[in-house]
């Protein structure tokens, strides 16, 4: 059987700078576009990831890959 293994992109955003502010930055972008709230994103990234990174790394991620995905396939798009 397969089985898939998860990623620990939450330990490696608290630990590089570089990674932290390059999802800081992509997150900001889902905010702006009104899809989560922006106290919601300041929460998850100053204190909910440093304090569980493994838990809240896999919603970091989903997040940030949304922006991202959204940022080449449909930069205007923002929720009314």
């Amino acid at each position: 059987k397969k089985h898939g293994f998860g990623l620990p992109f939450g330990p490696w955003a608290v630990r590089d700078a570089a990674l932290n502010a390059l999802a800081a930055e992509s997150l900001r972008g889902v905010a702006a576009r009104g899809l989560v709230r922006q106290e919601f994103i300041d929460s998850l990234l100053t204190r909910r990831l440093k304090e569980h990174a493994g838990y809240y790394g896999e919603m970091v991620w989903i997040l940030m890959m949304l922006e991202q995905w959204l940022r080449r396939h449909a930069p205007d798009y923002r929720l009314a």
